[in-house]
């Protein structure tokens, strides 16, 4: 599994969990809890709604995932993925759940990038 980094309770969280079959929906859910050394119950279990990623559901045209690299910046993005770097407002709208500055981004984010 990897896990990427977030930011407080409301942080992003990134993870691959290996499947037996591909999901019949795009949503479903991810149970976490901590089990019993007595007897294996569940404990503090709290269930995360979640969307499968596009690997999952193909072919899925809504977003691709992009992780910023050093010097990166929006506007660079957004020339590189839509040919006009002036079009960073749909990649910081797209974002905002992690992004509170256009200005500000950092090596390791992964960023949804609408198609």
């Amino acid at each position: 599994m990897t896990a990427g980094l977030g930011n407080g309770a409301l942080g992003n969280f990134h993870g691959e969990l290996p499947l037996g079959a591909v999901p019949g929906s795009p949503q479903g859910t991810l149970e976490v809890f901590e089990a019993s050394a007595e007897d294996g119950t569940e404990l503090h279990k709290i269930v995360v709604p979640i969307t499968f990623g596009r690997t999952l559901v193909d072919p899925y045209g809504g977003f691709l995932q992009y992780t910023v690299e050093g010097g990166d910046t929006l506007a660079g993005i957004a020339r590189r993925f839509y040919g006009e770097a002036n079009l960073f407002h749909r990649l910081f709208e797209s974002n905002r759940d992690q992004l509170t500055d256009p200005d500000r981004i950092f090596p390791g984010q992964v960023l949804r990038i609408p198609q």
